[in-house]
């Protein structure tokens, strides 16, 4: 369905803020519940979402790192005299999860469209355009980011190093000897 990207661009904001405002789990499955079905209304391709496995580990970490930090509700995993899980904050984890999920899903209305009109219809809503032409050369070189990071990856396993198998300690060594290089060369 063709859409004017101003459309898009509303729809995407009111999602997005709706996401950030509202803090119970219920309203944010309400408003993902509503999100989903204005992809399927308008027939944007969401299938690319759904096939990333790597949310599910994201979920489960959001949700241990927040209720690490939440010291209300009742311990569910105590270690010691130190509370590791609370049901507090495996809702809290649950709606910050929710709200990712909601501004990936918003974001689908404007990654669908082209670059150019998104330039256009922001001038057209008011933004200089030197900022629309930013974001436009922006969401050009995205592509050109994951290139160079794919790049970089397949030399580092051309190598023999298996990224699966390193230490804990070295992980953030290892990470940022891959993104040095995409940062430089982009």
């Amino acid at each position: 369905m063709n859409i004017d990207i101003r459309t898009r661009l509303l729809i995407s904001a009111l999602f997005s803020g709706m996401a950030l405002i509202y803090q119970k789990i219920e309203y944010l499955l309400i408003i993902l519940i509503f999100n989903i079905l204005t992809l399927v209304l308008f027939k944007i391709r969401i299938k690319i979402l759904f096939s990333i496995k790597k949310l599910l580990y994201i979920s489960i970490m959001m949700i241990v790192i927040q209720s690490m930090f939440v010291r209300t509700g009742h311990p569910l995993l105590k270690m010691g005299s130190i509370c590791l899980l609370t049901d507090n904050g495996i809702i809290y984890g649950a709606a910050i999860f929710l709200r990712f999920i909601i501004l990936i899903l918003s974001g689908m209305f404007i990654l669908n469209s082209n670059i150019s009109q998104l330039t256009r219809g922001l001038v057209k809503l008011g933004m200089p355009f030197e900022i629309a032409f930013m974001i436009q050369m922006g969401a050009r070189f995205v592509p050109v980011f994951f290139e160079e990071m794919g790049e970089i990856l397949n030399s580092i396993q051309l190598r023999g190093v298996d990224l699966r198998k390193i230490y804990k300690r070295k992980v953030i060594k290892v990470y940022v000897s891959i993104f040095s290089p995409v940062i430089y060369s982009v």
